[in-house]
Order: C-alpha cells, then sequence, then structure tokens
C-alpha cells in the first residue's frame, strides 16, 4: 500500500483475538440469551398474577380456578430488536364466556361490575425480582458462552 511506506506492519496479540472470538460468539447467540432471560422474568411476573388473581376472587369457595388454569404465556417474538412475549388467557368458561373477556373485564370493571384489578398490581409488585431474575440470567448464559 503505498499510502503506508509499501509495506503494512503485521502484528499478533492474542489478548484481542480472544477478546474479538468471544463477541463474535456473543453476536451470534444474542438472542437466544435474550430469549432465556425474558422466559425467566415473564415466569416471575406469571406467578405473580396468578396469586394476585387468587387474591381478588370475592368467594374462593366457589371458584371453578379455570381462568387461573387458562393463562399461558405466549410464544418468545423478536421484533426491531426486542424479544417479548405476552401473558394471555385462552379458552372459554363453562358458560361460553371468552376467558380474555373476563380478565378485562376484572382488571378494569364495566358499568355493572366494579374492577378488581390483578394484573397492573402483579406486576409492579414483580418488577424489581423479575428485572432481578433476568440480568442474572443473562449473566450467567454470557458466562457459559465466554468460557467456551
Amino acid at each position: 500500500m503505498s499510502g503506508f511506506g509499501g509495506s503494512m506492519a503485521k502484528f499478533k496479540c492474542t489478548g484481542i483475538d480472544l477478546y474479538i472470538d468471544q463477541l463474535q460468539k456473543l453476536g451470534s447467540s444474542t438472542v437466544g440469551v435474550m430469549k432465556k432471560g425474558t422466559y425467566d422474568g415473564a415466569a416471575i411476573i406469571a406467578d405473580e398474577v396468578r396469586k394476585h388473581l387468587r387474591g381478588v376472587i370475592r368467594h374462593p369457595e366457589e371458584s371453578t380456578g379455570d381462568l387461573e388454569k387458562s393463562m399461558y404465556l405466549a410464544k418468545m417474538q423478536t421484533k426491531s430488536g426486542y424479544v417479548y412475549t405476552e401473558i394471555g388467557f385462552a379458552g372459554y368458561d363453562r358458560k361460553g364466556v371468552p376467558n380474555i373477556i373476563k380478565a378485562r373485564v376484572m382488571e378494569s370493571g364495566t358499568s355493572r361490575q366494579k374492577k378488581t384489578p390483578f394484573i397492573r398490581p402483579a406486576f409492579s409488585a414483580a418488577q424489581e425480582k423479575c428485572i432481578a431474575a433476568m440480568q442474572k440470567t443473562v449473566d450467567d448464559e454470557i458466562e457459559k458462552l465466554m468460557e467456551e
């Protein structure tokens, strides 16, 4: 290369090479690591939602538990660099009412039914624990990748 005196200097730096290799490993595994972290955080939120749902049931002895049983975590999705999942309610109750509608009515109320929120309070209660679990999972997964 004429701009550099006709030859390029070659150097060997194993520390930086190792660092670059590790970053490349991490780069190809980022989505998988993020999904594991998101799943662990979502599981904590889901447990808290279940707990709060049980707490708002007015007559637990009469409850079928069907709404709680219908709750699920949606499949992990990736969009615009973000990994996410959703908590949902599948199916219908014994009277044919969609469980998602029952959950929405409980959360927000209607003109005939007082609201008894259980989702928002659950998210608030579990937020710090969720973030800590996600951070631990991501840190652990990165550490595993770096050891390979």
